[in-house]
């Protein structure tokens, strides 16, 4: 009889949708997810600190930290291995690369202003406005610490978006958020660096302006603009191309107090008070060099007292602002 032999025709079968191919790239793009947000998270906000506590179980997640470490160790094997299996399966490149597409298209629309205020000896505010929307809003409004760097994010948009940054004291800073760019002003002199001018009376004319019985009105052209005018000039520096609240730098007033100590006989000091309390025209204006402002003071109605012209130099440097141009009585 002949002896029948069995066979085992079992052989084990590829499971094509769990492998360890599937496996490393599902943990390549989880890698990629995970390193790619927390790098956009510390570029662009100063939250890292915050985020990478609560990925070490800290601050409000200690709980879950708790709970893991009363669990057995079975348990948590077992959590263990069903995650490896996850990750080994196919269709989960599908939800990781939805996620990427999604993280990136948010992301992109974002950009970011760095303020550097390791230079700064005081505290200030700063105020950030969006000015393109048709009703301009403050979005942050903060003290910014000396010796400090904040860094504050803002919606781009695809093709950027334009944000005015207001440092008490200090000109207005027009930045653009871009995507994925964060821009850094150092303070005090990035907002420095603008062309701005300073209309200085000489101590006669602020005196005469001070004294006159009939109003001075003070009017400024600029290029080819509209001529705009600052009703009852009392003798006031003014300042052209940014608001009154800019304080006067402290190396121009010390200059004026010795300028006004050499002259014989030496002129009081009191006499430079109405230069001290600056006030404003064309704050809304961007002086480009070059642009030709023509200055008149006189009796509203009549024929200017003076007129003068001054031509806008370039600066780009903290130590030429701002452009001193002074007003002489004819």
């Amino acid at each position: 009889m002949q002896q029948g032999t069995t066979c085992n025709c079992d052989s084990p079968q590829q499971d094509t949708e769990s492998s360890p191919g599937w496996f490393m790239l599902n943990l390549g793009l989880l890698l990629g997810l995970g390193v790619s947000v927390l790098y956009w998270i510390g570029y662009h906000t100063e939250l890292i600190g915050v985020v990478g506590g609560l990925l070490g179980l800290g601050g409000v997640l200690a709980w879950v930290a708790f709970l893991f470490n009363i669990v057995r160790e079975e348990r948590k094997i077992e959590l263990q291995l069903w995650f490896d299996g996850i990750l080994s399966k196919k269709w989960m490149v599908l939800p990781f690369l939805v996620m990427a597409l999604v993280l990136a298209g948010g992301g992109s629309m974002f950009g970011s202003v760095r303020i550097d205020a390791r230079r700064e000896v005081t505290d200030r505010f700063v105020e950030i406005r969006d000015t393109q929307s048709g009703n301009p809003r403050v979005l942050r409004a903060e003290v910014l610490p000396a010796r400090s760097m904040r860094t504050f994010p803002f919606f781009a948009g695809w093709s950027g978006r334009k944000y005015e940054v207001r440092v008490v004291k200090l000109p207005v800073l027009e930045v653009k958020a871009t995507q994925y760019h964060r821009e850094t002003i150092v303070s005090p002199d990035g907002f420095l660096r603008r062309n701005i001018v300073l209309i200085r009376p000489t101590t006669e004319l602020s005196q005469t302006a001070r004294k006159a019985e009939t109003q001075f009105d003070l009017t400024i052209k600029i290029g080819e603009n509209g001529p705009e005018t600052l009703a009852n000039f009392r003798g006031e520096s003014v300042w052209i191309g940014c608001d009154y609240k800019v304080a006067i730098p402290t190396i121009l007033r010390e200059r004026w107090r010795l300028l006004l100590a050499a002259q014989n006989p030496p002129v009081p000091e009191a006499r430079m008070l109405p230069w001290l309390s600056p006030r404003a025209l064309g704050e809304r204006r961007t002086l480009a060099p070059g642009d030709r402002i023509k200055i008149s003071l006189g009796h509203p109605g009549e024929k200017p007292y003076i007129e003068t012209n001054a031509i806008v130099e370039e600066c780009g440097r903290p130590d030429c602002f701002p452009q001193e141009v002074i007003l002489h009585a004819q």
